[in-house]
């Protein structure tokens, strides 16, 4: 049986553990945060369970006031399903993610590939004026992140990851990657579904690359646009979506195929 005041002051001592690096990142109070998150070497520094260990997160970042924490909670099977249900689909991308969808999320973008949870209830008055018929571009939820100058923020992660970078292709139309139309079925609950034709953004197969996830954050560090730092090999980045796309949309106008690497 778990010791709670124990455990209480454990938990408590962790999540000033983890405000203070989110402070070291320049997190700024009452900004919109995008989370990507791998809760394996987070749980053996702890010695929480994966639940637990997701709370301690949300718990340190409320320190912030954040109006926004954005969880990706995405459904790649969509593509040879056509099925998406917001109640009861499975995030598809980590375990994280699913403990946020199954315990603390209050909303969820009803976008069959690429739907994102909200612990704040803030994306579901922003829903009205997002596209969910496409992966990535203008009037998605890729684009209003932009707008309002998201923090992307990695934490546990082995190597950087954001998926926004897909959005910043998309809008600077990269040769290998192109539109590929599923059709399918969205379900927002058991008796309120639509007919879709989703523009999904996908890698061209026929194309021989890659994102080339080194050299990207390499010249974010560069640049002085990703914050990082680390305890117990748990490493934590961010960076805001603005600046983001400050480095990057140059570096593509010179270089089409900057982001990527071949891979045969």
């Amino acid at each position: 049986m778990k010791n709670t005041f124990s455990f209480e002051k454990k938990y408590n001592a962790f999540v000033k553990i983890f405000i203070n690096e989110f402070i070291k990142l320049g997190i700024e109070k009452n900004r919109i945060l995008m989370l990507h998150v791998s809760l394996k070497d987070i749980a053996s520094y702890t010695s929480f369970t994966y639940k637990d260990c997701t709370k301690l997160i949300l718990d340190s970042l409320e320190y912030f006031s954040p109006k926004a924490v954005l969880v990706p909670s995405f459904t790649y099977s969509f593509v040879n399903s056509g099925v998406f249900s917001v109640p009861f689909s499975r995030s598809e991308v980590g375990r994280f993610s699913e403990e946020v969808r199954m315990n603390f999320s209050k909303y969820r973008l009803n976008d069959p590939i690429f739907s994102v949870l909200d612990t704040k209830k803030w994306l579901s008055k922003k829903a009205y004026i997002i596209n969910t018929n496409q992966s990535f571009g203008h009037e998605t939820i890729w684009s209003l992140l932009n707008k309002e100058d998201c923090l992307i923020v990695n934490i546990g992660l082995k190597h950087l990851i954001l998926t926004h970078i897909h959005h910043i292709e998309e809008i600077n139309n990269v040769p290998y990657r192109k539109i590929i139309v599923k059709k399918g079925v969205t379900y927002k609950n058991d008796f309120n579904y639509k007919k879709v034709e989703y523009n999904f953004y996908a890698r061209n197969l026929d194309k021989e690359y890659a994102l080339d996830w080194g050299k990207i954050e390499s010249v974010l560090c560069k640049n002085n646009v990703l914050h990082k730092s680390q305890i117990d090999h748990i490493n934590f980045s961010s960076l805001s979506t603005k600046k983001l796309h400050s480095v990057i949309d140059s570096l593509l106008d010179k270089d089409e195929f900057f982001l990527v690497k071949k891979i045969k």
